[in-house]
């Protein structure tokens, strides 16, 4: 299966508002070794030919079927956290859902075969996708206009969805 080429892969990411850009190329003041964490999404077809969402961080894994609802989103997260693997405040975790929800949005919309984005790094002032590979049956045309997502909020800034639940 063919691999999609880096600008297209990025190109894909960033219409739904998600941003591929290395840690390197970005210095942002937020950003510490100690207070981020690191996970890698990998979004493809199991054993039983169901197509899957799986969440690896810390050695510990979530995985659910796509297309991802938020609730489903929220429940991966959920428990990563009570395994201990995922720190953090309320706002990382509903960042971390939306992302897992735009990455199935992506993944559906597209007809994807995969994408492994790695590493996603997430920090209480916001995330970074700093790769992914994504391999497709079909060729992707990216000549036609981006979809408004109407999520509004900056390539790397969170801003909860509104009616976001509090907890």
């Amino acid at each position: 299966m063919p691999h999609l080429t880096e600008t297209t892969s990025h190109e894909l990411l960033r219409r739904k508002g998600i941003d591929v850009k290395p840690a390197d190329e970005v210095q942002h003041p937020s950003i510490g070794k100690l207070d981020r964490a690191v996970a890698t999404v990998t979004l493809d077809r199991d054993a039983r030919d169901d197509t899957t969402i799986r969440l690896d961080l810390l050695q510990q894994s979530a995985q659910r079927l796509i297309p991802l609802s938020e609730r489903d989103a929220e429940s991966m997260v959920t428990e990563l956290h009570a395994e201990g693997a995922l720190h953090g405040g309320e706002r990382v975790r509903l960042m971390l859902a939306h992302v897992l929800v735009m990455l199935s949005e992506v993944f559906t919309e597209n007809k994807l075969v995969k994408m492994v984005v790695t590493p996603l790094i997430l920090w209480d002032g916001g995330y970074r996708v700093d790769g992914v590979q994504i391999e497709s049956l079909h060729p992707i045309h990216l000549n036609e206009p981006p979809k408004n997502n109407g999520r509004g909020g900056g390539p790397t800034t969170f801003r909860p969805p509104t009616g976001a639940r509090r907890r």
